[in-house]
């Protein structure tokens, strides 16, 4: 599992007497996109989004800890995976695209009429 690897590199890494700032910043990247099944490039053409997401979010621990609460359920880790993708900047998609898409919310928005939403 490329996760573990990145874990254990990244643990090495911390040990390490001489680790830079820039091999941190590049060990952050990879593990975020080990978590997201992303490139570690994809991550850092994106740096200040994601930067700016972890700071403003208050507990941005808890946004990988549901995803390791639901990777026994691949539709739910799917899902939640598009989610961190859409909130930390990593996808074409937002959050209310998604939603959109849930059969159940496209269930109750055709029983809205259409004049109302617009």
């Amino acid at each position: 599992c490329p996760l573990i690897l990145v874990v254990f590199e990244y643990e090495d890494g911390l040990s390490v007497p001489g680790l830079t700032l820039e091999r941190l910043e590049e060990m952050e990247f990879e593990a975020l996109g080990a978590l997201l099944d992303l490139d570690m490039e994809a991550v850092a053409k994106n740096a200040d989004h994601v930067r700016n997401t972890i700071a403003e979010w208050r507990n941005p621990e808890l946004l990988f800890r549901y995803l390791d609460d639901n990777r026994q359920d691949p539709r739910m880790e799917a899902l939640i995976i598009r989610w961190l993708r859409s909130i930390f900047g990593l996808s074409n998609e937002t959050l209310r695209m998604i939603r959109r898409e849930s059969p159940q919310n496209v269930r109750h928005l055709l029983q809205v009429p259409q004049d109302v939403l617009l």
